[in-house]
C-alpha cells in the first residue's frame, strides 16, 4: 500500500464508531482494499488512541466521576449504562468497565469467590470472564454487556486475535510442509531452549527472488511504520542477529516503504512466497563454501525508513 493511501485511511477510519460503519463507509469508498486490511488499520488506530488517552481517563478525578455517574444511572434504572458512558466519553467499554470494577473493589470487600490475598488485578481479570461473581447485580450485568459489545478490548477481541494469529501460523507451517521445506516451529525452538523464536526457522535456507531466507515471522495484522519499528526492535532484528536474514509476512498488507531493509536482513511481504529456490541438502552438508548474500549485523541505532 502506498504511504499516501495509508495516510488517507488514517484520516477517515477513526471517524467510524464500529466495524459495521467501517464496512458501510470506508469499504465502499475503497473497494479495492480488502475489508480485513481496513479492519486491521482501524483496530490499530483505535488501540493507540486508547493508550494515549488512558492516563486522562484513569486520573482520580475521572475515576470518581465515572463511578458516581454509573451508580446514579443505575439508581435511575437506565439501560446500557457502560456502553452509553463509553460512547459519551470516547472510551473503550471494557476499559471503562475495568475502571468501575477497580473502584468498586476499592470501596467494598472482595467478592466471596476470591481469597483476601488474591491481587486485585487478578480478580478483575477473572471478573471479566465471570461477571456474575460481582456482588452488585447491575454492575455485573453492565460489565457482561460491555465485554460482549467491545470490539477492541477484553476477552473476546483477545481470543479472536489469538485464533487469527494461530490460523495464519498454521497456514505458514502447512506451506513449508507442502513445499518440502524443512523447518523448526516456534514450539520446537522453545523445547530446544532458544531465547528468540520466530514462527518458522528454516533448517536449510531458501532463496526468494534471489534473497536468502533463514526464518519467517507471521503477523496477522497490517504493517505500518509504528508497529513495524517495534517488531524490528523487539523481534525481527534479534532474529537477524542470531539466524541471518529472514522474512516477515504481514497478511493484511503493509506500507510499501517498509520493505527497505533487506540489506539489514529483513524482507517484508503480504503473503507466502510464490517462487522458491531450494538448496540440495547433500550439497549444503558437503559444500562448506556455499554462501548466500550475508546481511550485516543489525544495529537498532541505525534503522531508518
Amino acid at each position: 500500500m502506498k504511504l499516501s493511501l495509508y495516510l488517507e485511511l488514517k484520516e477517515i477510519i477513526p471517524k467510524c464508531r464500529s466495524r459495521r460503519q467501517l464496512k458501510r463507509s470506508v469499504g465502499i469508498m475503497y473497494p479495492e482494499i480488502p475489508i480485513e486490511t481496513i479492519g486491521s488499520i482501524y483496530s490499530q488506530e483505535y488501540q493507540r488512541k486508547m493508550k494515549k488517552t488512558h492516563h486522562k481517563h484513569n486520573s482520580p478525578e475521572r475515576r470518581k466521576l465515572y463511578y458516581d455517574m454509573f451508580f446514579e444511572k443505575a439508581a435511575n434504572k437506565e439501560k446500557h449504562i457502560i456502553i452509553n458512558m463509553a460512547r459519551k466519553f470516547d472510551l473503550s467499554p471494557c476499559m471503562l468497565a475495568r475502571i468501575l470494577m477497580d473502584e468498586y473493589l476499592e470501596q467494598n470487600p472482595k467478592p466471596r469467590h476470591f481469597e483476601q490475598t488474591t491481587p486485585k488485578r487478578m480478580i478483575i481479570s477473572q471478573l471479566f470472564k465471570n461477571p456474575q461473581k460481582l456482588p452488585h447485580v447491575v454492575l455485573a450485568m453492565a460489565v457482561h454487556e460491555a465485554v460482549i459489545a467491545d470490539e477492541h478490548y477484553g476477552p473476546f477481541p483477545d481470543n479472536i486475535k489469538r485464533a487469527v494469529g494461530f490460523e495464519h501460523e498454521q497456514k505458514l507451517c502447512k506451506w513449508c510442509q507442502d513445499n518440502d521445506i524443512h523447518f523448526m516451529s516456534e514450539d520446537d525452538m522453545r523445547k530446544e531452549g532458544y531465547d528468540k523464536t520466530p514462527d518458522v526457522k528454516l533448517l536449510i535456507p531458501i532463496a526468494v527472488d534471489g534473497y536468502a531466507i533463514n526464518w519467517i515471522e507471521s503477523k496477522a495484522s497490517f504493517g505500518d511504520e509504528e508497529s513495524h519499528t517495534t517488531y524490528v526492535r523487539d523481534q525481527l532484528g534479534p532474529y537477524t542477529n542470531r539466524f541471518g536474514p529472514g522474512l516477515v509476512i504481514y497478511w493484511f498488507g503493509f506500507i510499501d516503504a517498509l520493505d527497505c531493509q533487506r540489506e539489514h536482513g529483513i524482507a517484508v511481504s503480504d503473503g507466502l512466497p510464490k517462487t522458491v529456490e531450494k538448496i540440495n541438502p547433500e550439497l549444503w552438508a558437503k559444500n562448506l563454501d556455499w554462501e548466500f548474500p550475508k546481511a550485516p549485523r543489525w544495529d537498532p541505532f541505525d534503522f531508518e525508513f
